[in-house]
């Protein structure tokens, strides 16, 4: 992972996603183990300060080529779905932090116990280098995987728990969604019918 912690300017968008992806792996880590608050909320900081300046220069990509070229997107009819994506990290992070306060106060149960080491093996495995290659052929969560998430959440007797978790498998959802619209895209793009 140590090159993801060095961000190039060939790659930037990417690299900065698949960062934002490792602090969020962290944050569920500490989740797991023993919670720090103060550190989840450093992790939450450095996400979205990775957040606003991954947008800011997807942004500026729209009216200067030079920028597009440099932050490693490489095609204008994407820019919109690498936003999203990146919000919605950004937002997965946030419930993560509201998670952790949560769970400060209450008993971890096996349910969560099993649903974040879950969240954490998805985002290291499927959600990190995916982002930054472009492969989706290992990304797709099936239908059986949703109803088994959802079985489980079903099972937490914390509501706000329950809520936040809800809420970020969600969010998982729709990155799989922007992701699929990105591959399209790119081939779309590369093929110059866009």
């Amino acid at each position: 992972f140590m090159d993801l912690l060095i961000l190039s300017n060939k790659d930037f968008i990417a690299s900065s996603l698949s960062r934002i992806c490792l602090l969020i792996c962290s944050s569920i880590k500490i989740c797991l183990e023993k919670i720090n608050v103060k550190e989840i909320e450093r992790n939450e900081v450095e996400v979205d300060r990775l957040f606003h300046l991954a947008s800011k220069i997807i942004s500026i990509s729209l009216n200067d080529f030079n920028v597009l070229q440099s932050s490693g997107i490489k095609y204008k009819s994407v820019v919109v779905s690498y936003l999203l994506i990146s919000k919605k990290l950004e937002n997965i992070a946030d419930e993560i932090e509201d998670v952790s306060l949560l769970l400060k106060k209450s008993a971890n149960s096996k349910e969560i116990t099993f649903l974040l080491s879950d969240l954490k093996k998805f985002v290291e495995e499927k959600l990190v280098f995916p982002v930054k290659t472009d492969v989706l052929n290992t990304f797709f969560l099936s239908d059986t995987q949703k109803e088994k998430t959802d079985e489980q959440i079903a099972k937490i007797s914390d509501l706000q728990i329950r809520i936040r978790l809800k809420a970020i498998y969600r969010l998982l959802y729709d990155i799989q969604e922007e992701m699929i619209n990105l591959s399209f895209y790119n081939k779309l793009a590369a093929k110059k019918i866009l």
